[in-house]
């Protein structure tokens, strides 16, 4: 079938009584003849008697119009649905194809329809009746209390992560022993007292309160720096910013953590656009966080966090296998935290490493 569009004009005679008056209709005319109830059936769809071997032919017929003595004529160039009346264009003469009609979905179509053709998808993907069950008062009681079971042992406190089968008694009986001696206060002498070890101490225990002032510097470039950003797109002036020569200032998302990098690296990049942006606004609060903002402290994280995104570009990018780079990520990530990825002048040391290529 040649897909020629739902208005091509059909010229087919209007009366075989009156003198032969061509007349031109539409698929779109045709299906609303066939849609038009009335007593005269002027006109119907008629079954396909040709030889076919498509399943097409079950759903689609040719539509035709009433002549004299009670008979129909077929309309030559369009195949119509039995059900929902839908008109195409197609062409039996040989080079028409019925894969547009395949495509057709109808839309009164029934099981029980006289024409219905069930494929071979419509019975993988037929919905089965389902018979509600009916559960006595023991069995009940019993699903409930599994439940119950399962949801409680399921809760754990946020901070440990180890997978549950890995809770034996043996494990059970180190930790309380560890803990005995931890806390042990056998002696008065504060030097000689057995504490737990720093660092579970410090992921357990430390506050924000109790963070170095570096630290806290840090924190604070973080917060400040997401305030302002926020602000900047509220305000609507990064137009301002990219006038001027910055680049757009992005902003961190809770799911990709590694945008906080991109976030921090476009205030670098138009700190000086933003600071005279700042400058014009009438909110003078916010040029104030600017000052706020540490730039050597800005740089450092923007140092921190580029290893940490090359590292997942490196894993997550591509279709290839990755698994053998975890290895590579790992030595990469060690030497960033350790420092050895620097010589004494504070150039990065490269690795020849053949595994990373493309």
């Amino acid at each position: 079938m040649t897909d020629i569009g739902l208005s091509s004009p059909i010229l087919i005679d209007d009366s075989p009584s009156r003198p032969q008056i061509n007349q031109t209709f539409t698929a779109s005319s045709i299906e609303n003849m066939l849609k038009r109830k009335d007593n005269r059936k002027e006109f119907k769809v008629i079954e396909n008697n040709q030889k076919k071997s498509s399943t097409a032919w079950a759903t689609f017929g040719f539509p035709a119009r009433l002549i004299e003595n009670g008979t129909y004529e077929r309309i030559h160039g369009l195949a119509s649905c039995f059900q929902c009346k839908s008109t195409y264009t197609f062409h039996s003469d040989g080079s028409g194809s019925t894969k547009h009609l395949l495509r057709h979905v109808c839309s009164k179509s029934t099981p029980s329809s006289e024409h219905y053709h069930e494929g071979p998808l419509e019975k993988l993907f037929k919905s089965k009746k389902t018979t509600s069950v009916t559960l006595n008062s023991k069995d009940s009681t019993k699903v409930k209390d599994d439940l119950t079971k399962w949801i409680c042992t399921s809760i754990r406190p946020f901070n440990i992560i180890e997978d549950p089968a890995s809770t034996t008694p043996t494990t059970k009986e180190k930790k309380s022993k560890i803990i005995i001696k931890s806390s042990s206060d056998d002696t008065s002498s504060e030097d000689e007292t057995k504490t737990p070890s720093p660092s579970t101490y410090i992921e357990l225990n430390t506050s924000l309160s109790e963070l170095t002032s570096k630290a806290s510097e840090l924190l604070d470039i973080i917060t400040t720096s997401k305030q302002l950003v926020k602000y900047i797109k509220q305000a609507g002036l990064n137009k301002s910013i990219q006038d001027g020569g910055g680049v757009v200032l992005k902003q961190a998302t809770i799911v990709r953590w590694l945008s906080l990098s991109n976030l921090l690296e476009s205030i670098d990049l138009s700190y000086e656009n933003l600071r005279l942006v700042l400058s014009k606004s009438t909110n003078s609060k916010q040029a104030f966080k600017l000052i706020k903002i540490n730039v050597d402290g800005l740089k450092d994280l923007i140092c921190l966090l580029s290893v940490f995104k090359d590292v997942c570009i490196l894993v997550q990018t591509g279709t290839r296998p990755s698994l053998h780079m975890a290895y590579i990520a790992m030595n990469k990530l060690e030497r960033h935290l350790s420092g050895t990825d620097a010589d004494e002048n504070g150039e990065s040391i490269t690795i020849d490493d053949r595994h990373e290529g493309d």
